[in-house]
């Protein structure tokens, strides 16, 4: 019994940190109206929040914008990722946030399904891609302004051959 007990306090404390000290935001929420349940402290970060009880506070559709860069409704898109982790097991894809008080933020989004204490829940792993999307942004930029340049000068140097072939 005693080993028992410490296995289960050592499992206990290991998961326990690895949700507390992850620099992943993670939350769990219930069905069907989707509260925020818990959340580890990176979460309460990411969404601009004091502590887990204010980050509580936010409704969920206050965390979104109204739309999504595709155009299609954030809550739409957000019931459907909760629906496919329900159904499927798991959902992964990117979704922009607009934690209150905050910008816009790009995330990838993670969600699990998990039973705890007999109940369905959903596991969320938000990562902030904001910032790497920039500079994926910004390296097509100027790959297109480079091909562009590439292009002008292949246009001259052709023009050029055929001025030299016309005077000779």
């Amino acid at each position: 019994s005693d080993v028992c007990s410490s296995d289960l306090r050592l499992s206990e404390t290991k998961f326990r940190n690895l949700w507390e000290y992850s620099l992943d935001a993670h939350s769990l929420r219930f069905p069907p109206d989707w509260k925020l349940a818990d959340c580890n402290p990176a979460m309460v970060t990411l969404m601009g929040a004091h502590s887990v009880e204010h980050l509580k506070s936010f409704p969920l559709e206050s965390q979104y914008p109204l739309h999504q860069p595709d155009g299609e409704l954030s809550m739409e898109v957000l019931q459907r990722a909760f629906g496919t982790a329900l159904e499927q097991g798991s959902f992964r894809g990117e979704l922009r946030l607009k934690p209150p008080g905050k910008g816009l933020m790009d995330c990838d989004l993670s969600m699990t399904r998990v039973v705890l204490d007999g109940r369905v829940a959903v596991q969320a792993t938000l990562r902030d891609i904001t910032a790497s999307k920039a500079a994926q942004d910004e390296q097509r930029r100027l790959l297109a302004e480079r091909t562009t340049l590439l292009d002008e000068v292949h246009h001259r140097v052709k023009n050029n051959l055929r001025s030299e072939e016309h005077t000779s």
